[in-house]
């Protein structure tokens, strides 16, 4: 994992990614969970190269400030971790069943 700019990892945003077998759903928030963006992508390359290029284009997103968290799934989850790994943002992979936890901690934000 790419460390932030400063060593610590603080992150600002967060990308939140609910994958299924033919699109994954992206909602960004900032640390008070207060929602900054939300998108549907294809659960292919193309959509993959789609959601990159939305991050960094259209929402001027940097590695250094966001963190991309997203569930296990696997072969539905893996090209789309490859990827991300590949342009060196900072992944957060869970199982469900750590999601579930979570969101009974009220950790995880809803739309």
């Amino acid at each position: 994992m790419q460390k932030a700019k400063n060593d610590k990892n603080v992150y600002s945003l967060f990308a939140g990614i609910d994958i299924s077998k033919e699109y994954f759903d992206v909602s960004v928030i900032d640390q008070q969970g207060k929602k900054l963006a939300y998108d549907r992508f294809s659960n292919d390359s193309k959509g993959i190269e789609k959601f990159i290029q939305w991050l960094i284009e259209e929402l001027k997103l940097d590695s250094f400030s966001l963190l991309v968290c997203m569930e296990h799934t696997g072969l539905y989850s893996r090209m789309l971790m490859l990827k991300l790994l590949e342009e060196q943002m900072n992944v957060w992979v869970d199982r469900v069943a750590g999601a579930i936890i979570l969101a009974d901690q009220e950790i995880f934000w809803s739309s």
